[in-house]
């Protein structure tokens, strides 16, 4: 008896914080119930919705990385939704990390492959309409991508598993999808180009180009330096007069900067 009195004593305890994930806060209301630090780990965080074909996990685009693997997963207090938990951690990487993917619902696919395939824990399997994923880029560490994965699953628990995966050496450029800007600009009504993006050049031209001809109706402000000169690529580049305006520079330096109209 006392044995088992110890057994769920330890049950019930609360793991304790291990290596954190940087830039990143511990979600409100949640409790940590499982983590790993792993010196090498490989993992591919798809950048499109995951199917099963032939028996196999595939997304058309995906990222696949190396390196040092921390992994932590919470559960969420009663009454506390997977959305408010991703919300927030979103929002605490905004001006940290540069996002390359964002899928909510059953536009990220199946969700017992994401629970399987890719992060290899089932206790992450969920409706595929209950289901939230990002994949980000440290700007300050750009060897390093963070993904988040959140769901509300049919016992009505919810979990966050966040992963940070910091590779040996720096990536190659990574670029967001046109699908994942245009969700920023819903959503949080602006995009922030990366500074590198100053100038209307490749291949963040085309990517743009692509994000705005997926909603004909999207009219946005462009603001920086060289508004203008982007103004005049995307004319150039097939998109209307009418659903671009310029704004005046507010800081030097910096990217393109999009505000939803």
């Amino acid at each position: 008896m006392p044995y088992l009195l110890l057994v769920l004593l330890l049950l019930a305890t609360p793991l304790r914080a291990g290596p954190g994930i940087a830039a990143l806060p511990a979600p409100a209301h949640a409790s940590l119930i499982a983590q790993d630090d792993l010196a090498e780990a490989e993992r591919f965080y798809p950048m499109s919705a995951l199917r099963r074909i032939s028996n196999q996990a595939r997304a058309e685009l995906r990222l696949e990385v190396e390196g040092r693997l921390i992994r932590q997963t919470y559960q969420l207090a009663s009454g506390h939704s997977a959305q408010q938990a991703f919300d927030q951690l979103r929002t605490s990487l905004q001006g940290e990390a540069d996002l390359l993917f964002w899928c909510e619902g059953r536009d990220c696919g199946a969700s017992s492959l994401w629970a399987n395939a890719v992060f290899a824990r089932a206790d992450l399997s969920a409706p595929d309409d209950q289901q939230l994923f990002t994949l980000w880029r440290l700007r300050e560490q750009p060897q390093t991508v963070l993904a988040l994965y959140a769901v509300n699953r049919a016992n009505r628990r919810s979990y966050l598993h966040v992963e940070q995966l910091q590779t040996g050496s720096s990536l190659a450029e990574l670029l967001p999808t046109a699908a994942t800007w245009l969700r920023q600009l819903r959503e949080d009504g602006e995009l922030q180009l990366p500074a590198s993006a100053q100038a209307p050049v490749e291949p963040w031209l085309a990517l743009l180009v692509r994000t705005l001809r997926l909603d004909s109706t999207l009219r946005v402000a462009l603001q920086g330096e060289q508004a203008e000169a982007w103004q005049a690529a995307l004319l150039a580049g097939g998109i209307r007069a009418q659903r671009l305006t310029v704004l005046a520079a507010t800081e030097a330096g910096t990217g393109l900067r999009l505000q939803r109209q």
